[in-house]
């Protein structure tokens, strides 16, 4: 079975979120533990993204632009916080952009296929987990 272009490209999107856990770690010999953290900016480039499909997928509602702006918003201010924090602050992102996609879907405002919706599901528990890994990997004991 062959996988279609939104599979592909949505698990190849996780692959930067993997590969950043490196500079996270404190084997890397590159120095990356400034503030923010490369995590953190590709955090921020995905879900500003994602909030920017939301609008897409029902560009007649004013609600969901103002979500989708707003979720944009929410992201990028995860720089003004401490890393750790901000990627919390950006996991809980993800889980809303989720979330306000599944509302919208019940309520017949947006449609996907089954598949796309199971996708997104996937990605957004792997990449929930990669966040929560993430700032345990920041934490100083």
């Amino acid at each position: 079975m062959i996988m279609d272009i939104r599979h592909l490209l949505g698990y190849l999107g996780v692959l930067p979120f993997i590969a950043s856990l490196f500079f996270l770690s404190s084997t890397s010999s590159i120095p990356v533990k400034t503030s923010p953290p490369l995590f953190v900016i590709y955090s921020i480039a995905i879900l500003s993204f994602l909030a920017g499909t939301l609008w897409q997928a029902n560009i007649e509602s004013k609600r969901t632009a103002i979500i989708s702006n707003l979720l944009c918003l929410f992201a990028v201010a995860s720089i003004l916080l401490p890393s750790q924090i901000g990627l919390l602050w950006l996991g809980f992102g993800y889980f809303s952009i989720w979330y306000a996609e599944r509302r919208l879907r019940q309520s017949n405002t947006i449609s996907y296929l089954d598949t796309y919706h199971t996708l997104r599901s996937r990605l957004t528990l792997i990449v929930i987990f990669l966040h929560l890994l993430a700032s345990v990997m920041l934490m100083e004991f």
